[in-house]
């Protein structure tokens, strides 16, 4: 399992917020499982990502439906390989 190195990246375990940060261009550099069926989805750590994760989170952040939706569902066909 990759070291996360928190001043190179940024991670969550919410997989509809890594959806929405994948959705608008943030570059996911790995995913893995804690074992206790607990995913981890890490980002690059890029200027505004916190941001922009804040802005998912609190219902503000614009995204197109259906590359949002196809983004969740990539995202957890890779979920069922690791």
């Amino acid at each position: 399992m990759p070291t996360v190195d928190h001043s190179r990246h940024f991670f969550t375990h919410d997989v509809g917020c890594a959806a929405a940060l994948k959705a608008v261009g943030y570059k996911l550099t790995f995913l893995d499982n804690s074992g206790e069926g607990r995913h981890r989805f890490v980002f690059e750590n890029e200027d505004a990502i916190a941001e922009t994760a804040v802005s998912y989170l609190s219902a503000k952040l614009a995204l197109d439906a259906y590359t949002f939706y196809q983004t969740v569902r990539m995202l957890e066909k890779r979920m069922h390989v690791v």
